[in-house]
């Protein structure tokens, strides 16, 4: 392709240089673009599609075959590139790909409001001020508006079970870790993803996200056994006061 022209181009480059060094997506042993299996390029491509809008199939649709498709080619495109989406488009694999992807698409009604700002760059962002932040309330500021309602009433609905197993765990009435809350609304993680985190969260990152809500959980339980040690201390010691210091009855 061309160089990408727009604002958002460093931020499109930078997106695209850490999707394809993932080997989850890209694998390592391949010289070539060209070698690289369908199934991975599509991935990529649905990913990208997660936080850009790409247009160039617009050009492609508009057309009734793909010769007449392939003689008008788009501005500020080189014809070899046009070529290669073009074929791209066409393949049989690809559609069947694709249309499974646009099928799974459907079927998820939770809906984002991040745009470019997945949900760990909302987290490093956090980290990067010092500010803490559960994954509970991380997942509400990725799917609500700036009025602090979800985009859809299913999003809604998830959002208020959310805060009511929130609720019952500070209260004590649940115990549940973060995690756990998660999996009870949302169900268990899916292969590659984590379910209802977004793109940019993958189960390697949310490994460390646990592990730091576990240490986070055992500091809660330490401080609070800290707290009904020192109370019974303090009740010991003034029953040992009033043991030294018997109160006179003359």
């Amino acid at each position: 392709m061309n160089k990408p022209v727009s604002p958002n181009t460093k931020l499109f480059k930078s997106r695209c240089t850490v999707l394809v060094r993932d080997v989850k997506n890209a694998p390592l042993k391949v010289n070539e673009w060209a070698d690289i299996k369908i199934e991975n390029k599509i991935k990529m491509f649905d990913l990208v599609l997660t936080y850009f809008k790409v247009e160039g199939r617009k050009y492609f649709e508009s057309y009734d075959n793909a010769e007449i498709a392939r003689a008008n080619i788009p501005l500020k495109m080189k014809k070899k590139d046009w070529d290669y989406l073009v074929n791209l488009w066409i393949d049989e694999g690809w559609q069947k790909i694709s249309q499974q992807n646009k099928m799974s698409q459907a079927v998820n009604s939770i809906i984002h409001t991040t745009d470019a700002k997945g949900a760990q760059q909302r987290a490093e962002k956090f980290e990067q001020t010092e500010q803490e932040i559960d994954c509970l309330r991380l997942w509400e500021l990725t799917h609500t508006r700036a009025n602090g309602q979800a985009c859809n009433e299913e999003t809604q609905e998830k959002l208020d079970l959310l805060k009511k197993l929130s609720s019952q765990v500070n209260e004590g009435t649940l115990e549940m870790n973060e995690h756990e809350v998660m999996v009870e609304v949302f169900g268990p993680e899916r292969h590659g993803r984590v379910r209802n985190y977004g793109a940019s969260m993958i189960p390697t990152q949310k490994k460390y996200e646990d592990s730091k809500i576990e240490v986070k959980d055992l500091k809660k339980k330490v401080d609070h056994m800290t707290g009904i040690l020192e109370q019974l201390l303090d009740e010991r010691l003034s029953i040992a006061q009033i043991d030294n210091n018997p109160t006179s009855l003359d």
